[in-house]
């Protein structure tokens, strides 16, 4: 599916140019690293696709069927909940799936037909609660408790939790919502190396689209099948790993850096010309050389 276009993008902030013409594209299962330096308009462009910002020029087309979920490190979450309610939030349609089924279990009775209308009911249901990853989310969710260490917190209050501990709650709540694109901007707070394996982990199999803001290079190698480089006034789509874009990305620097070289000595030879023929000028007073070493000078110029 296509979840989002870029039609033609520029995007300034006040006087300062982000990015000219951008165009491209994010869709179902990409993995992308929104890579950049500090001030190049990664913010700025998460923010095109969540509608707080608009584009100066061109469109941002989203797709209506399409969910789109955004980790928020200050996102406000009701500070009375208890963590286990809390993270039980995002499964809130399965478990009520979960509940129904229960519920037509406990109807069978001696009556034949009854039983093969309840039998057909809970057959549907039960293909539906299966689509909606119904068989997996007590896995998924024991093993974020289990990795990120909250099994003892979950009679607690929100409130209650230490800030990386809110973090974590924070950041389970987009991961298992049902979405189609999920936005990580630097998930990696409160993070050791076994919380990122997991999320990296997570990411990788997930049939989800991410789009990961990161400095972590380490991360967003471990996941990422695109890249989209901010840069030089433009968000360039690389469909590659990150060890083929910055193998891709030298050879295109190297190649502008040769391409500048040739084009400086084309200037600097043209400006020596220029000045052996201004001399010639000075020291001519035949007006007719002179007007013949002046057209000479404006052929070249052309040229």
């Amino acid at each position: 599916m296509n979840i989002i276009e870029f039609k033609n993008v520029s995007k300034s902030f006040f006087t300062q140019k982000l990015y000219t013409d951008i165009n491209l594209e994010i869709n179902s299962r990409d993995k992308i690293a929104l890579v950049g330096n500090n001030g190049t308009g990664k913010s700025t462009f998460i923010k095109l696709i969540k509608d707080e910002e608009i584009p100066d020029e061109g469109e941002v087309i989203i797709n209506e069927e399409a969910v789109i979920a955004c980790f928020d490190q200050f996102g406000s979450i009701d500070p009375n909940m208890k963590v286990e309610d809390l993270l039980n939030l995002p499964f809130q349609h399965i478990i009520h799936a979960q509940n129904e089924l229960e519920h037509i279990s406990t109807l069978f009775s001696e009556d034949d037909e009854e039983n093969a209308r309840l039998l057909q009911k809970y057959s549907e249901l039960s293909d539906r609660f299966e689509s909606m990853g119904g068989y997996s989310y007590i896995h998924v969710q024991s093993e974020f408790i289990e990795v990120f260490e909250l099994g003892d917190k979950l009679g607690k209050k929100f409130s209650e939790l230490s800030g990386g501990e809110r973090q974590y709650i924070r950041l389970a709540i987009v991961l298992f919502s049902p979405s189609d694109l999920i936005i990580l901007d630097e998930p990696l707070s409160f993070f050791d190396r076994k919380r990122t394996a997991w999320l990296s982990e997570y990411i990788a199999h997930s049939k989800k689209a991410f789009l990961v803001v990161s400095h972590n290079v380490d991360f967003i190698r471990s996941f990422a099948n695109r890249i989209f480089d901010v840069d030089n006034f433009s968000v360039t789509p690389y469909n590659s790993t990150y060890p083929a874009y910055v193998k891709e990305k030298k050879a295109l620097i190297n190649r502008a850096k040769k391409l500048n070289i040739a084009a400086e000595q084309i200037i600097e030879k043209t400006n020596r010309a220029a000045d052996r023929k201004q001399i010639l000028l000075e020291k001519c007073e035949n007006k007719h050389a002179q007007a013949v070493i002046l057209r000479r000078m404006k052929e070249n110029l052309k040229n």
